[in-house]
């Protein structure tokens, strides 16, 4: 059976001075380290929670960059069909304009030899006429 002697409170002195010297050397670095650990996964958790924060809002600037490049370049190739067009018509109104000269040119051209002709025309017809009227009268004129 159990007695309560002096032995008890050695056992009870020697079991609080165990876990006094178990406290300082071992469970407060433990805990110590344990701390720190938690610690730099805090901080590190909150630096990759800004690093992802940073990355989004680079990759919507990016995209937001691209979506402007798009509407830019839409708009210089609407420009530039707009300055090809603009050009296009000049380039037909030259061509008409030039045709209608030539046109003209021809034209008068075509009425000057068609006069030179009908007059060499009546010339000959003169002569024929009087080469006709000589070979069906008999005599010359």
């Amino acid at each position: 059976m159990l007695s309560a002697n002096h032995t008890l409170f050695i056992q009870i002195a020697n079991f609080l001075i165990l876990l006094f010297v178990l406290n300082l050397i071992l469970y407060k670095p433990i805990r110590r380290i344990i701390a720190e650990r938690r610690q730099r996964m805090g901080s590190l958790e909150q630096a990759v929670a800004d690093l992802r924060e940073h990355s989004q809002k680079s990759e919507a600037a990016i995209q937001q960059s691209i979506v402007q490049a798009r509407k830019e370049g839409f708009a210089q190739k609407e420009e530039l069909k707009g300055d090809a067009h603009k050009e296009e018509v000049g380039i037909l109104q030259e061509a008409s304009s030039a045709v209608a000269q030539r046109m003209t040119e021809a034209k008068t051209e075509l009425d000057a030899r068609m006069e030179a002709v009908r007059k060499e025309l009546e010339a000959q017809v003169a002569a024929f006429s009087k080469d006709l009227a000589e070979k069906v009268l008999g005599r010359a004129f």
